[in-house]
């Protein structure tokens, strides 16, 4: 039998007991006054209790947690998680993935907002996350590139603090009917709004962590189809003038008289396609589509087309019209330098050809030159993050919505 001080003892206890969602509201509110761009993102953070999740999950909308397992957690430790969780809210990374790997991704995604809370020295880092003090201030799109390269490697023990759910899970069979419920409904919180909003916020009482407002800025940078920046790039090499002597025709039947353009010899672009095996055949038909759609749309443009792995396999000028068929050639190892080698010794020399601009189509995985070439541009058309040494580099995008 209780004794009836022990039993008020007991209740008084009982009072002192929060629930899991009881601790993540009161640490909402306690974390305004030192934190407030962490503050301002986690009050608008959904949170779905769920059993189906180890510790915790989202959806880059929301955050989905285990009410059992949050309760086992100190209250730094759940600080920490459900901020890694908010971060990949507000920074949209299951969104960002592209064709990426997701394991690589996820590991990618986990080191960026790991390095960001750690530095801002706020909570407690799960035991065997993943933290490189190296990689604090790198976007998860450079932390990616560097684990592909194997520039960095991935610990021998490690764990991601939580799981990630992308659009295409809501199909998988592994998930429970109730998280693939509420991953088909659509995410109604504008993240990246509410990023800026933050951190405006946090500036005005002199607290934005170091280096977010410059990760805020790469986020918001304006998009561009890739293929119109590719188009952009050439039309600006395209030399010509105005001309009132010869008006321009298309305006004359509204009676208005515009100056027409006269245009300049043409200009030389040379094309290098990356042939070698990391390449797939829908990739390569797409650059040879490019090839000519640039050759198609400026008549004072002449297209000499280098195919490359990690020797130069091909070599021919597009005339008029683009060949029929043309056969890849190719596909060893990757290496930039012979294409660089091949204009200097064969054209630039040989032939005396001066070529404005080479357009590089590749993934970017191979051995760059030491230095730029100093008689013409290059621009590098890219299908991965790879960061280049020299040129201008345009991110293709198999759906070509944009470009970073």
């Amino acid at each position: 039998m209780v004794s009836l001080k022990k039993e008020k003892t007991m209740k008084k206890v009982d009072l002192f007991h929060l629930s899991s969602e009881e601790r993540i509201t009161k640490m909402k509110i306690q974390l305004q006054r030192d934190h407030p761009f962490f503050s301002y993102l986690l009050l608008h953070l959904e949170v779905i209790p769920s059993p189906h999740v180890k510790i915790a999950a989202t959806d880059s909308f929301r955050m989905f947690f285990n009410p059992e397992t949050v309760n086992e957690m100190d209250d730094d430790t759940l600080l920490f998680v459900m901020l890694h969780e908010t971060l990949h809210c507000a920074f949209e990374h299951m969104k960002r993935i592209g064709k990426r790997d997701k394991f690589l991704w996820n590991i990618a995604t986990d080191f960026c907002i790991n390095g960001i809370l750690v530095s801002s020295n706020i909570g407690k880092m799960p035991k065997n996350a993943l933290y490189e003090p190296e990689l604090v201030g790198k976007s998860a799109e450079e932390i990616y590139d560097l684990l592909k390269q194997h520039i960095i490697e991935i610990p021998v023990v490690f764990e991601l603090v939580d799981e990630h759910f992308y659009p295409e899970d809501e199909d998988e069979k592994r998930l429970a009917e109730e998280i693939r419920k509420v991953l088909q409904e659509e995410g109604h919180i504008q993240w990246r709004r509410i990023l800026i909003r933050a951190a405006h916020y946090a500036k005005q009482h002199g607290k934005l962590p170091a280096g977010m407002m410059e990760t805020i800025d790469e986020l918001n940078r304006p998009r561009m189809s890739w293929r119109a920046l590719l188009y952009r790039y050439v039309v600006d090499l395209i030399p010509s003038d105005y001309t009132w002597l010869r008006p321009n025709k298309k305006y004359l039947a509204y009676n208005i008289y515009l100056p027409g353009i006269v245009k300049a010899d043409a200009i030389m672009v040379l094309i290098a396609i990356d042939t070698s095996g990391s390449i797939n055949t829908d990739t390569l038909k797409i650059f040879l589509g490019e090839c000519y759609g640039i050759q198609k749309s400026f008549e004072s443009v002449q297209m000499h087309v280098i195919q490359c792995d990690a020797a130069v396999q091909d070599y021919f000028v597009l005339e008029n019209d683009f060949p029929s068929k043309i056969s890849v050639k190719g596909r060893g190892g990757t290496d930039f330098r012979p294409v660089f080698q091949f204009i200097e010794d064969e054209l630039i020399k040989k032939k005396g050809i001066a070529p404005q601009v080479l357009i590089y189509f590749t993934d970017g995985y191979g051995t760059f030159p030491d230095s730029p070439p100093p008689s013409y541009d290059v621009i590098w058309v890219l299908t991965s993050d790879v960061q280049v040494p020299f040129g201008t580099v345009i991110r293709y995008s198999d759906d070509d919505p944009s470009i970073y």
